[in-house]
């Protein structure tokens, strides 16, 4: 089973991220891996729930689509929007969302702002789940894939709030 690291092999930050990279297996499973890095899961067992969900071979060649994001990302307590939305700038962008960096493969990476309690300025950056050399696994440069379409993502209970 692929577990993913608690501590990344190479990153570029002074800080620890909270979201650590699940590399891809194939050119279809971006966002499975994507999905596994915020559910802290294998991309195996993302995978799988991602096959029984779609009614599709656990091995085949397919991808998730936009529709099926949503409910994978449920299924581990997580929200995100059923709708792609643009961002032209990286202050447009929710403090975590998917982005699709290109189609035909849908290839996403994962955006995060990382926030911090000692009052230091928050760090955005990319986790490219790809199969790219290891300076290109974590970005910080994301105003480099701006504008771009993106999915907002965020812990179920922090969507519920808004509802109780």
């Amino acid at each position: 089973m692929n577990i993913p690291p608690r501590s990344p092999a190479s990153h570029p930050f002074d800080f620890e991220p909270t979201f650590h990279r699940v590399a891809q297996t194939n050119q279809w499973n971006s966002s499975i891996a994507c999905i596994a890095s915020v559910a802290n899961k294998s991309i195996d067992e993302v995978r799988l729930v991602a096959a029984k969900q779609s009614k599709r071979p656990a091995n085949g060649r397919w991808s998730v689509t936009a529709k099926l994001i949503p409910e994978m990302l449920d299924y581990y307590d997580w929200w995100a929007a059923s709708r792609y939305r643009t961002a032209n700038a990286v202050s447009d962008l929710p403090d975590l969302a998917l982005i699709l960096l290109s189609k035909k493969p849908d290839h996403f990476a994962l955006f995060h702002r990382q926030k911090f309690e000692d009052g230091k300025l928050p760090v955005c950056y990319l986790i490219n789940p790809a199969d790219v050399p290891v300076d290109q696994q974590y970005v910080l440069d994301v105003d480099a894939v701006m504008p771009c379409q993106y999915l907002s993502i965020c812990l179920m209970s922090e969507y519920m709030k808004d509802f109780w």
